[in-house]
C-alpha cells in the first residue's frame, strides 16, 4: 500500500480538525495554529502547524525557528511540512529540537499509525513514540534476515558456513554503510548510485564491461578504498567518489577475491514498492540487498549510523553473546546514561573552579559571562571519556552527540554575546601547514559540527577498547559516519576533511588483562626502580634500528609541527631537540633488556606529544606515515610489557598473546601519565 500526498493532507486535516484555531505570524507570513493545550492566565498555548509548501527557504526557516523568538506565546510544538517540491514531510518538534523526514513514497502504515496517534492525542508520550526508532530498526531487522538468508543462499567461493556467513554478515554492513554515504551524494553526487551503476552494467555487459554486479563492485571497493592521498577518484566506470580509504571496509580483501554472487541477489525491478507496502513478516521469497535499503528513508530519515551498530549487534550469534558478554543496549538507555554523567561532570568542575553553585550548564550558559564560557571550552576540551567494553559504539555515539549538544550551545552562546577571546582549535591543512581555527568565526552549523568532531571529540575526548575485532571494525565504521553526515561532498571552506587519514581512539584487546600502571619507585629513597624485560636469547644487546624506518620519511616535518606546537625538549646540553630526534632515542631503549622507571617515562612522554602532533596533523598527508609510526611504536613496547607481565605472573608468553592483554599506561599515555586515568 502506497499513501500518497494529497492522503496524507486528508489524514491529518481530518485530525487537526476540531481543535480550537488562531493565526500566528512567523516572520512575514501568517500560519493556522492548531492548540491542544493552553495556559489563557499565562497566555501561553502549544499546538501544531500544518503547512504545504515547496518552498525551500520557507521549509528551511520552518526547520530552524526558534518558538519562543518566533511564536511569542504560541508555541508550535510539533510542525509538519508537506515540501512538494522534494515530495518529503518534515515533522519538527521544536521544544526538543528534534527533526525528522520521511518520503511520500516511503511511508508505511506503521509510521502513519504513530503521526495519527500524535496528532489525535498528543503529549510527551505520543510524540516520543513518533520519534522513536526501536520499531524502524526491528522492521529493517526483520527484512535484512531475509536480504542476508538469500544472500548465503547464493554466494560461491566460500565453502566454509562460518566463514561465509561472516563475509555475509560483514558484506551487508559494509553495503549498508556506502548506502548512507550514497545519500549523502557522495558517489557522483547521484543518490541513487548504485542502482544506476546496476542498470548500467547490465546494459554494458555484452560490449565492454563487468560480468557481474558484484565484480563492479570490487572494482569500486579498490578505487575508493585503496586512494592514497587523493580527494576524489574517477574512472568511466564508479564516476567521480569521494575517496575514502579503509574505514568502511570490514570483510579482508583477501577474502573476497575468489567469491560471487549472482545480480539477483541485489536488485529486481518492481520490488522496492512491494518491500515499502508489505508488513515485514509477511514479505515472502527472495529480498534483494539493494531494494530493501531503497525502501528505508535515510540520513535525515530513519536509518543512520546508529540503526548501523543496532544491526550489527542484533546479529552476533548466541554463542558471541556468550563469549563476548555482547547485548544491544537501546538508543534512550544510551542516551540516557551519557546526559546524566557527562553533564554533571562538567557542571560539578565548573561549580568548583568558580566556586559557584550553577543547578544546569543551562543556566553557566544563560549568565554568558566570557571567563566563564572559556574555562567550559577548555574543560570540555580535556575530557577523557571511555567505554571498555565498546562493541559496535553505542555508547560513544550517544557520548558523541551529548558533547556535540555542549559544544554547539557554547558556540551559539559566543556569537551571541559577542566574545572576544577565541574558541580556538588546531588543525593543519592537507600540507601539513599548522592553521588556528577560531571556531566563533564558523558561520555554517553543519561545518561547525564536522570541525568539533573531527579535531576535539574523535580524536581527543573519547576511547573505546573491545576485544572483538569486528565490532571494532563496525564501530569504526560507525563513527566514520557520524563525521559523514556533516559533510558536503565538494570543497568545503579553508579546510577539507581527508577520510582516508581519520584516526580513532578505538583499540582492539583484554581490557580487564594488563598494566594500568607500572611501579614508578620511591624517589625520596634515592631507589631507582628497575623495569625488567624478559629477553629471549637470540636477542641481539645492541641498538636495533626498528623504529628508524618509519620515522625518516617525517622526522623533518616532526621537527617543524613541534616547535609549531611548542613540544620540543631542552637536552642535557641545552639545545631544544626536535621530536624527531627525540623519537630516535627509542631504538635505543628497544634494545635493552632492562629499563629505569625515569626512562620509560620518557618513552611514554615521547608518544604522548606523537598523538598531539598526529591529533593537529589528522588532515594532513603526514597522517598516514605518523599513524602508522605511532602504531609500531606501540606494538614493539606492548611486546616488552608483554614479556614482563608473563614473567611477573608465571605465564608463558604465547598463551599471554591469545588473551589479548591491553597495557592501558603505554595505549593511551595522554590520559594515564599525568591525569591517571579516565574523567
Amino acid at each position: 500500500m502506497r499513501y500518497e500526498s494529497l492522503d496524507l493532507n486528508k489524514i491529518i486535516k481530518s485530525k487537526l480538525k476540531g481543535r480550537k484555531q488562531k493565526t500566528i505570524k512567523i516572520g512575514e507570513k501568517n500560519y493556522e495554529f492548531y492548540i491542544f493545550q493552553e495556559q489563557p492566565q499565562a497566555n501561553l498555548y502549544e499546538g501544531f502547524l500544518f503547512v504545504i509548501t515547496g518552498d525551500e527557504q520557507e521549509v528551511k526557516k520552518l526547520r530552524k525557528m526558534d518558538p519562543y523568538k518566533e511564536g511569542k506565546a504560541y508555541c508550535p510544538r510539533i510542525i509538519i511540512v508537506n515540501n512538494e517540491k522534494r515530495n518529503v514531510f518534515l515533522f519538527r518538534d521544536t521544544l526538543n529540537n528534534r527533526y525528522l523526514m520521511k518520503n511520500l513514497k516511503k511511508i508505511n502504515k506503521t509510521f502513519l499509525n504513530k503521526l495519527k496517534k500524535a496528532l489525535s492525542e498528543p503529549g510527551e508520550a505520543s510524540f516520543n513514540k513518533l520519534f522513536d526508532r526501536s520499531d524502524v530498526i526491528e522492521e529493517f531487522y526483520i527484512l535484512y534476515k531475509k536480504a542476508r538468508k538469500y544472500l548465503l543462499e547464493n554466494i560461491k567461493g566460500i565453502a566454509e558456513e562460518g566463514k561465509r556467513e561472516r563475509f555475509v554478515d560483514n558484506f551487508m554492513l559494509q553495503m549498508l554503510t556506502l548506502w548512507y554515504l550514497q545519500e549523502k551524494g557522495f558517489f557522483n553526487n547521484d543518490r541513487s548510485y548504485f542502482v544506476t551503476k546496476f542498470n548500467e552494467v547490465g546494459q554494458r555487459r555484452l560490449i565492454d564491461g563487468f560480468k557481474s554486479y558484484y565484480e563492479f563492485l570490487n572494482h569500486f571497493f579498490k578505487k575508493i578504498g585503496e586512494c592514497g592521498d587523493e580527494q576524489y577518484v574517477e574512472d568511466k566506470w564508479i564516476g567521480k567518489v569521494v575517496a575514502l580509504g579503509p574505514a568502511v571496509f570490514i570483510n579482508d580483501k583477501n577474502v573476497s577475491g575468489g567469491v560471487s554472487i549472482k545480480d539477483s541477489c541485489f536488485y529486481k525491478d518492481g520490488k522496492t514498492e512491494y518491500l515499502i507496502a508489505t508488513p515485514p513478516k509477511k514479505v515472502g521469497g527472495e529480498v534483494p540487498l539493494l531494494n530493501l535499503f531503497e525502501s528505508r528513508d535515510w540520513t535525515e530519515g530513519n536509518i543512520d549510523e546508529f540503526v548501523l551498530g543496532a544491526i550489527y549487534e542484533k546479529l552476533i550469534t548466541q554463542s558471541e553473546r556468550k563469549k563476548f558478554g555482547a547485548y544491544y543496549t537501546p538508543e534512550e538507555i544510551t542516551s540516557y546514561i551519557c546526559k546524566n554523567t557527562i553533564e554533571p561532570y562538567l557542571l560539578d568542575r565548573m561549580n568548583d573552579l568558580f566556586r559557584r553553585e550553577w543547578k544546569s550548564l543551562d543556566e553557566v550558559f544563560k549568565e554568558g559571562e566570557e571567563e566563564v564560557l572559556l574555562s567550559l571550552f577548555e574543560q570540555l576540551k580535556e575530557i577523557k571519556i571511555l567505554d571498555p567494553a565498546v562493541g559496535s559504539a553505542h555508547f560513544l555515539e550517544s557520548a558523541i552527540n551529548e558533547l556535540l549538544k555542549i559544544y554547539e550551545k557554547l558556540w551559539e552562546r559566543a556569537r551571541e554575546i559577542g566574545l572576544r577571546s577565541s574558541l580556538e582549535i588546531v588543525g593543519a591543512d592537507e600540507n601539513g601547514k599548522i592553521k588556528r581555527i577560531d571556531l566563533r568565526g564558523i558561520a555554517d552549523v553543519e561545518r561547525f559540527r564536522l570541525y568539533v568532531k573531527f579535531f576535539i571529540i574523535l580524536s581527543r575526548n573519547i576511547y573505546g577498547v573491545d576485544i572483538n575485532p569486528t565490532a571494532l571494525k563496525v564501530a569504526k565504521a560507525r563513527l566514520f559516519l557520524t563525521l559523514a553526515k556533516h559533510f558536503k561532498a565538494k570543497k568545503d571552506g579553508e579546510i577539507f576533511i581527508r577520510f582516508p587519514n581519520v584516526h580513532f581512539n578505538l583499540r582492539e584487546g583484554n581490557s580487564l588483562i594488563g598494566y594500568v600502571e607500572l611501579e614508578k619507585g620511591k624517589e625520596e629513597e634515592g631507589r631507582q626502580v628497575v623495569l625488567e624485560f624478559f629477553v629471549k636469547e637470540e636477542r641481539v644487546p645492541y641498538k636495533l634500528e626498528m623504529v628508524k624506518k618509519y620515522l625518516e620519511p617525517i622526522k623533518g616535518y616532526l621537527n617543524e609541527v613541534s616547535q609549531v606546537l611548542g613540544l620540543t625538549r631542552e637536552s642535557e646540553e641545552g639545545l631544544n631537540r626536535g621530536l624527531g630526534e627525540e623519537v630516535e632515542y627509542l631504538d635505543e631503549v628497544l634494545a635493552k633488556d632492562k629499563i629505569k622507571w625515569k626512562e620509560f617515562k620518557r618513552v611514554m612522554r615521547i608518544k604522548e606529544r606523537l598523538i598531539r602532533v598526529l591529533i593537529a596533523s589528522l588532515n594532513s598527508k603526514q597522517a598516514k606515515p605518523l599513524n602508522q609510526l605511532l602504531y609500531t611504536i606501540t606494538q614493539l613496547f606492548n611486546q616488552k610489557l608483554d614479556e614482563k607481565f608473563a614473567k611477573e605472573h608465571g605465564i608463558d608468553l604465547e598463551d599471554l598473546k591469545k588473551i589479548k592483554t591491553f597495557h592501558w599506561i603505554f595505549e593511551f599515555p595522554e590520559v594515564f601519565l599525568e591525569r591517571g586515568g579516565f574523567d
